[in-house]
């Protein structure tokens, strides 16, 4: 389980750099609709901390660091299903 762990992890990263690397293309509607869909989970989890987001006193310094950690959880969360999913049909076959 902590290898799985450790691996969501860093499935988790890799997507929050993708999504960050999608800035990079050229400047659309899409393209902007697309990232602020996938940062959203992020943007939810530093809700709690900062109420008014980045315009909060003390919001400018520590958003996005609460903000990137919660799409980081976010995504290896997701990535944690998938890979045991993934792993509980490949031995639900060994044993059928």
């Amino acid at each position: 389980m902590t290898k799985r762990v450790l691996i969501s992890l860093l499935l988790g990263y890799m997507a929050c750099e993708l999504i960050g690397a999608i800035r990079y293309l050229p400047h659309s509607q899409v393209r902007d609709a697309v990232t602020d869909t996938l940062s959203y989970p992020g943007g939810l989890f530093s809700a709690p901390f900062f109420p008014q987001g980045i315009h909060s006193s003390s919001g400018a310094e520590y958003w996005p660091i609460v903000a990137f950690l919660g799409n980081l959880l976010f995504y290896a969360a997701l990535w944690f299903g998938v890979l045991t999913f993934l792993r509980r049909r490949r031995v639900a076959k060994k044993h059928a």
